[in-house]
C-alpha cells in the first residue's frame, strides 16, 4: 500500500505540471502539495489499515471541498 501512495504522489505531480503548463498556478500548487504529502506518507511504512484509513479521510475531505466549492463558489 505504501507504493500506491507513492504512485498517487507521482500522478499528482504530473497533474501539477500540466496545470503549471496551462498557467493555472493555484491548482498547480495544490497538486504539488498533495504530491509531497502522498510521497512523504508513502515512505512512512504504516500498516495497510492505517493507509486505508488515511486515504478514506482524504477522500472525505476532498468530497466536502468539492461540494463546498461547487455549491458556494461557482456561479
Amino acid at each position: 500500500m505504501d507504493r500506491m501512495f507513492r504512485v498517487l504522489g507521482f500522478w499528482c505531480l504530473v497533474m501539477g505540471l500540466m496545470f503549471m503548463a496551462g498557467h493555472m498556478n493555484i491548482l498547480a500548487g495544490l497538486f504539488y502539495a498533495q504530491a509531497a504529502l502522498f510521497i512523504v506518507l508513502g515512505y512512512m511504512r504504516y500498516t495497510e489499515r492505517t493507509y486505508m484509513l488515511m486515504f478514506g479521510g482524504y477522500m472525505v475531505l476532498a468530497f466536502i471541498g468539492i461540494v463546498y466549492w461547487s455549491f458556494f463558489q461557482v456561479g
